[in-house]
């Protein structure tokens, strides 16, 4: 369930060529679901419309699944 959401996002924000979904099982039980990408990525004006998609996905996650935990993790190539 979660990874077709992640995957309606991932082609909303045209970034189905750009990433990768990931899914990997735990011990305890629970499956992780990432989004990631191999290359880096260069988003135009990402501060401007980030919190957007943050609270976006937030939502839908919680909705569908209302235990499921939600992080993310940016990386910025000029901080490395």
């Amino acid at each position: 369930m979660l990874y077709k959401l992640f995957e309606k996002v991932v082609n909303e924000t045209r970034l189905g060529p750009e990433v990768i979904i990931a899914l990997r099982d735990n011990d305890d039980g629970t499956r992780d679901v990432r989004v990631v990408s191999e290359q880096l990525v260069v988003f135009s004006r990402f501060y401007e419309w980030r919190p957007r998609l943050e609270e976006s996905l937030q939502r839908q996650v919680t909705e569908a699944v209302p235990s499921a935990k939600v992080s993310f993790e940016w990386h910025y190539a000029d901080e490395d």
